[in-house]
């Protein structure tokens, strides 16, 4: 004797599943770049800017596209190929200079907005 079991419509469940994932993908991606903006802001606002002639940190302070490393998403919020050498410069000082911090403070005095923008948006995004 055998029992034979059988789900019917098993094809467009698993097609509503891979739906949502994408929606939850696209949804979780909004909502680390929305995130990331007040950061950058922060950032820009509290770094020194020389008075020379060249680009400056707060100038190139950029925002990276989504990305993922062992099944986390992130993005980097920072000074830009063209500076962040000489941003390490100021944010940890020189054995001739004294650190003058904007990357950790940022991350600080930020922290608990964007905490909020993540849950906000990911609720909206939820239908909450």
């Amino acid at each position: 004797m055998v029992a034979n079991i059988s789900l019917d419509g098993a094809n467009e469940l698993m097609k509503k599943i891979d739906w949502m994932e994408d929606r939850i993908n696209r949804m979780a991606n909004k909502a680390l770049r929305e995130a990331a903006k007040p950061v950058a802001e922060a950032m820009r606002a509290n770094v020194n800017v020389s008075n020379k002639e060249h680009v400056h940190i707060r100038d190139d302070i950029k925002i990276s596209g989504v990305r993922t490393k062992e099944d986390t998403k992130y993005i980097d919020v920072g000074p830009g190929k063209d500076t962040a050498w000489r941003a390490k410069f100021l944010e940890f000082g020189t054995s001739h200079a004294p650190p003058y911090p904007f990357i950790e403070p940022a991350i600080k005095e930020t922290k608990e907005e964007v905490k909020r923008i993540l849950r906000e948006s990911l609720k909206a995004g939820l239908g909450g």
